[in-house]
């Protein structure tokens, strides 16, 4: 058999998975994260290839695929132009992935994760703050994430702000898994508002770390799980992110969110691996009865 665990849109690495589709499509996987790149390619930079790549027809024609939420098999419904097929399963990749140097004992300041650009939403946290940092406010904000190939402006505006003395907000272009998860287990909450994604794990790992996070209402990864720790925004304003963090600066309400944390069960990469396991046993099975 042949597993194709992840996207590639070169040409040279798809030359035995197609093999593998034409000769044994019983025997050929594939794990599909989104295809909004193919879906939504004007949301996307350096997509005008990818629209027509080779990657998305090889998946599109899958029998076997295991996507990451109800919302990439809606995806893929799309790129098949047709029904759900038996090979199809949904496997929830894991939320422990980050492991900090440090315990989370003291919470202070924001963290806002993702490209700077629009489909990321920072320039509504920028929208959200910085009235708030005009009026003298100290909330400090970390913006983790690269600029964007959309709206410079965004970038050029937060890059404005990070270089002001007197306004507290740093913007880190990149970030290890690490340093990211030392920052998750002592900051307030993570604000993670994208919501044109086929999962979006960033929130679930905070929630992992026992960090509370203001995410979009309408992300996948949000299908199913119980709303402990969560302040979900809908629609995602500059105001609504105003009150979560008002809210959130109340001692009392963010212990319970951190309360509530606890009472969630969350998807681990065991799980995950477990799953796929299965997944591809079973599939196996039923092919050598072919």
């Amino acid at each position: 058999a042949y597993l194709l665990p992840e996207p590639t849109f070169r040409d040279e690495f798809l030359r035995e998975p197609e093999r593998w589709l034409e000769e044994r499509p019983d025997r050929f996987f594939a794990i599909l994260c989104d295809a909004l790149p193919q879906l939504e390619p004007h949301a996307f930079a350096g997509t005008e290839q990818t629209a027509t790549s080779r990657y998305f027809r090889l998946i599109g024609r899958a029998e076997n695929v295991s996507v990451i939420s109800a919302t990439t098999r809606d995806h893929l419904v799309r790129l098949a132009r047709q029904t759900e097929r038996s090979g199809w399963t949904i496997t929830l990749p894991g939320a422990d992935g980050l492991t900090p140097r440090t315990s989370g004992a003291l919470r202070s300041g924001y963290v806002a994760l993702g490209t700077v650009e629009p489909r990321k939403r920072i320039d509504v946290v920028l929208d959200a703050f910085e009235p708030r940092w005009r009026d003298g406010s100290e909330t400090a904000l970390t913006v983790i994430g690269r600029p964007g190939w959309a709206a410079p402006e965004v970038g050029d505006r937060l890059r404005a702000l990070a270089d002001d003395p007197d306004i507290p907000v740093q913007w880190w272009e990149s970030a290890s898994d690490r340093d990211l998860g030392d920052l998750l287990a002592r900051t307030r909450a993570l604000i993670y508002l994208s919501e044109n994604e086929g999962y979006g794990l960033p929130p679930l790992e905070a929630l992992a770390l026992g960090c509370p996070v203001v995410v979009s209402a309408q992300l996948p990864a949000l299908d199913g799980l119980a709303t402990g720790g969560q302040v979900r925004l809908d629609p995602v304003t500059a105001d609504a992110l105003g009150r979560a963090i008002d809210e959130l600066e109340h001692p009392e309400v963010l212990d319970a969110h951190l309360a509530a944390i606890e009472t969630l069960r969350l998807p681990t990469w065991r799980s995950y691996g477990q799953q796929i396991g299965a997944w591809l046993s079973s599939r196996l099975a039923l092919s050598n009865l072919v």
